[in-house]
């Protein structure tokens, strides 16, 4: 009984001392913090409201690269500036920051320099281009602004306007918010 009892002694004392010679298992980072900056208009809970990373998830480098294409994906926030980044936490994990930068929105809309026979809510129907141009009310892209513009040259040709071109020129911003696009067709010079 005691050569059992020491047998199975040193059978524990040896996998102790193999345990403490091998590495600890790898610790998963959690995120401590979800941090939402530069946003303006939006407040934190709607933005937040498209991304999927919460404080306490496990930090899942992927996950967060797919909530910031969910986030660039909304067409609200400028695709070239809006970006995220990661810091080491005080407590261990991770704190994601999203810096939005968004895209202003459009108060009103103006028409000017129309020929005879073509009306403001034409040019203003045009602009809106299957609801991916211009509209007051949303958000402006340059984007946006092309489609209007494009939308207007192909009313102008459809009415046999020639010697026009069409034009978008934003005037009179301010935070956020584009006051005034005037839409114009316009003589060539």
């Amino acid at each position: 009984m005691r050569r059992l009892l020491h047998a199975l002694l040193l059978v524990a004392l040896a996998a102790g001392a193999a345990a403490a010679r091998q590495p600890p298992p790898q610790q998963r980072l959690f995120v401590e913090e979800v941090v939402i900056e530069g946003n303006r208009r939006l407040t934190d809970e709607q933005v937040l409201e498209h991304i999927r990373t919460r404080h306490g998830d496990t930090y899942d480098e992927q996950r967060v690269l797919r909530d910031l294409q969910s986030l660039l994906g909304l067409g609200l926030f400028e695709t070239t500036q809006t970006r995220v980044s990661i810091d080491d936490g005080a407590r261990g994990g991770k704190v994601v920051i999203f810096m939005v930068v968004e895209l202003p929105l459009v108060e009103r809309l103006e028409v000017r320099g129309l020929p005879r026979g073509l009306s403001a809510e034409e040019v203003l129907r045009a602009a809106r281009a299957d609801g991916r141009g211009l509209e007051a009310g949303r958000v402006y892209n340059p984007e946006g602004a092309r489609r209007a513009r494009d939308g207007v040259r192909a009313l102008l040709a459809a009415r046999g306007l020639t010697g026009l071109s069409a034009g978008v020129h934003v005037s009179e911003i301010r935070i956020g918010h584009i006051v005034v696009v005037e839409l114009t067709a316009e003589r060539h010079g």
